[in-house]
């Protein structure tokens, strides 16, 4: 009998303490057409400047207690540099996106400030990219506007750390450290 009354106090006192948590968890909903990645790489000559973009994503993102946690996903079949040889040697050469077609991001959490200010908030995640999974840690500034939030996100990476090979072509060396930005937008309902 007080093994019985033990057990459902301890249940009891484990759903009190997590059940307001699940409670205020809500999920939030990428804006259709908000999403668009970049990446800039300066290589060497230092003239050569890179800079492409993604503007597709599937992310499930939730908010508990003004902290944002999630996985977003970004198809690399559909980076664009603007150049279409670059395009294909960069897809099918270098980041080999038939073997890992998407980069995935876990954010772990950002805490998100309730004033409608764009302020620089850190951020910690994994990046997950060419079959290897990194930490990250970059910034954020995120504009809330009612239910609506505004995502703008910046990080660096190095590609030689996903084992990613540098490109090199005619004497010119694309960079190994790479800044990636990433907004979007997102609303609770």
């Amino acid at each position: 009998m007080f093994r019985s009354q033990y057990s459902r106090v301890a249940l009891l006192t484990f759903l009190a303490s997590t059940l307001p948590a699940l409670a205020q968890a809500k999920p939030l909903h990428l804006v259709p057409d908000s999403a668009k990645t970049e990446f800039i790489g300066i290589g060497r000559p230092a003239l050569l400047k890179v800079k492409g973009q993604a503007k597709e994503m599937a992310a499930a993102i939730d908010m508990t207690d003004g902290t944002v946690s999630g996985e977003f996903k970004v198809p690399l079949e559909n980076l664009d540099s603007g150049i279409e040889l670059r395009d294909e040697h960069m897809k099918n050469k270098y980041l080999a996106v038939g073997q890992f077609p998407e980069a995935i991001l876990k954010v772990d959490s950002l805490k998100v400030d309730a004033s409608k200010d764009r302020k620089a908030i850190p951020f910690t995640g994994t990046l997950t990219l060419h079959g290897v999974a990194k930490p990250v840690t970059g910034e954020a500034q995120v504009e809330a506007r009612e239910t609506r939030y505004a995502v703008d996100a910046k990080f660096n990476i190095k590609l030689s750390e996903y084992g990613i090979d540098i490109p090199r072509y005619a004497g010119i060396t694309f960079a190994d450290n790479v800044d990636i930005n990433v907004r979007f937008e997102a609303d609770s309902k």
